[in-house]
C-alpha cells in the first residue's frame, strides 16, 4: 500500500485510529545487553516507553524490555504480547511498569511481574505456571490461575479487578496495607473485587467507572484491529486490483411472488364462411 493510500485509509477510519502507528518513525532504545521480552502488536495513537531515562514513542511491532515503563495518552491504547504468549492491553491514561520478566528453560525459575498505577489494563496469562505471574497495584496484589482479567482505577484510588475469562484470580491488599489473611478468590466471570484503601470487597458487580474504562479500552483496540484488517486487504495487490476492476454492485431482489400472467385472448372468427354452399333464403 502506498504512502498516499495509507493516509487516505487512516482518514477514512477517523481520528480515533492511530495514524502515528502507520507514519511515524521513532528509534528504539538501545538494548544491546538484554533481549526483548515481547513486542507491541497494536498501538493506538500516542504510547511511550521509558527505560534507563530514555523515552521513545512505540510503534507497532516494536520490542519492549524488562523495567520499561509503558504510558498511554488520552484516547490511546496498546497491546503487548510477551515471549510466553501472555498479553497485556493498556487503555487510555495508563502507566504500567514491566518490572521483571524472566523466561528460563527451567519453568520454576521463570517469573513475570508488572506494576500498574493508572488507567485501565487487561492481562491474559500465558504458558508459564500460574504462580509465575504477579500483578501489583498501589493497593493490591493479583495472582492468576489460567485467567484473563481487567483492572481499572477509580476516582478515589480504588482498584477494581474484573474476571473476564478463565478459571480465577486471587486478590489481596498490597502496598502499604498490613499483611493479613484477606485474600479473596474471584471465580465468577464478569464479577469484580474492589480494593478501597486496605479494605477488600467480596465478589460484586463491577463499578460503573470500571465498566466505562474497560469499554473504552475495548473500543480503541477494536477500531485498531479494523484498520489492520483493511490495511492487509489493500496490501494484497490481487485483491486491490480486483476491487478496482470490478466494483461491487448490489441488486435488490423482490422476494414476492410474481403476478399471474394475463389470460390469452379468445380466438378470432374465421375470415370466410365454410365451403359447401351459400346461405338458405326464407322461401327455400
Amino acid at each position: 500500500m502506498s504512502w498516499q493510500n495509507s493516509r487516505v485509509l487512516a482518514r477514512a477510519m477517523g481520528p480515533v485510529i492511530a495514524a502515528a502507528a502507520l507514519f511515524c518513525a521513532a528509534p528504539a532504545a538501545a538494548q544491546d545487553d538484554e533481549p526483548p521480552i515481547g513486542n507491541a502488536t497494536q498501538i493506538v495513537r500516542t504510547v511511550t516507553g521509558e527505560i534507563q531515562a530514555q523515552l521513545r514513542y512505540l510503534l507497532s511491532q516494536d520490542p519492549v524490555f524488562s523495567d520499561e515503563v509503558i504510558e498511554t495518552q488520552p484516547e490511546s491504547a496498546s497491546r503487548i504480547v510477551f515471549r510466553d504468549r501472555s498479553e497485556l492491553s493498556v487503555g487510555p491514561r495508563a502507566r504500567v511498569t514491566l518490572d521483571k520478566f524472566v523466561f528460563d528453560p527451567d519453568p520454576s525459575l521463570s517469573r513475570v511481574i508488572l506494576s500498574a498505577f493508572d488507567g485501565v489494563f487487561r492481562f491474559k496469562s500465558g504458558r508459564l505456571a500460574n504462580n509465575a505471574y504477579a500483578i501489583e497495584t498501589p493497593n493490591a496484589v493479583i495472582g492468576v490461575r489460567g485467567t484473563t482479567f481487567a483492572t481499572a482505577f477509580g476516582p478515589n484510588g480504588e482498584t477494581a479487578v474484573v474476571l473476564e475469562a478463565g478459571r480465577a484470580v486471587f486478590v489481596q491488599p498490597g502496598g502499604a496495607c498490613p499483611i493479613r489473611n484477606t485474600e479473596r478468590l474471584l471465580d465468577r466471570r464478569d464479577m469484580a473485587i474492589v480494593i478501597d484503601g486496605c479494605n477488600i470487597s467480596f465478589p460484586q458487580e463491577p463499578p460503573e467507572w470500571a465498566t466505562a474504562q474497560i469499554a473504552s479500552l475495548n473500543l480503541l483496540l477494536f477500531q485498531m484491529q479494523q484498520l489492520i484488517d483493511e490495511t492487509k486487504l489493500f496490501n494484497d495487490d490481487d485483491t486491490a486490483d480486483a476491487i478496482r476492476a470490478e466494483p461491487a454492485t448490489f441488486e435488490v431482489q423482490d422476494t414476492a411472488a410474481p403476478p399471474p400472467a394475463p389470460a390469452p385472448p379468445p380466438p378470432a372468427p374465421p375470415a370466410h364462411p365454410p365451403s359447401g354452399g351459400g346461405m338458405m333464403g326464407p322461401g327455400d
